[in-house]
């Protein structure tokens, strides 16, 4: 949630265009009871690993990024550089193996930060900045002697 607290709850169907989430939430002994969670509230949706071994996501094209939301929770997670321009939000999966999560949507209102987490001196030899031999001699050895 943005304010950040975590909850959690079971969704039947996620739309994350539409203005409340509908989520079951538990009554204690006496079932489940629909509770309306409006999405511009919530920071992101996780969702966990089925036990069932899902298809695996091609992760080639998938650039990390370091997200954080509120509550001073911090993911490591691959996106598409593409998806997080999208104003609604963007689904990202674990970089790491060790999530319970097969993918998480993040709702971009609910982002504090979306870091690269490419090394700087990839980006600044990306962006034309240095030579990647400047890189790797190391600090305080480039220009001229």
């Amino acid at each position: 949630m943005i304010d950040g607290l975590s909850s959690m709850h079971r969704l039947n169907e996620f739309a994350p265009d539409a203005p409340d989430l509908v989520v079951l939430s538990s009554k204690g002994g006496d079932g489940e009871a629909r509770v309306l969670l409006p999405t511009r509230r919530i920071s992101y949706v996780a969702f966990f690993k089925e036990t069932a071994s899902a298809a695996k996501t091609d992760t080639s094209a998938l650039q990390e990024y370091q997200i954080g939301v509120p509550g001073d929770k911090r993911f490591e997670m691959l996106t598409d550089p593409a998806a997080i321009s999208d104003p609604v939000g963007f689904y990202a999966v674990p970089s790491g193996g060790g999530s319970l999560f097969s993918e998480v949507f993040f709702f971009c209102p609910g982002v504090n930060y979306l870091q690269d987490s490419k090394p700087l001196g990839s980006m600044l030899v990306d962006g034309g900045h240095v030579e990647q031999e400047d890189i790797d001699r190391g600090p305080g050895m480039s220009g001229s002697a």
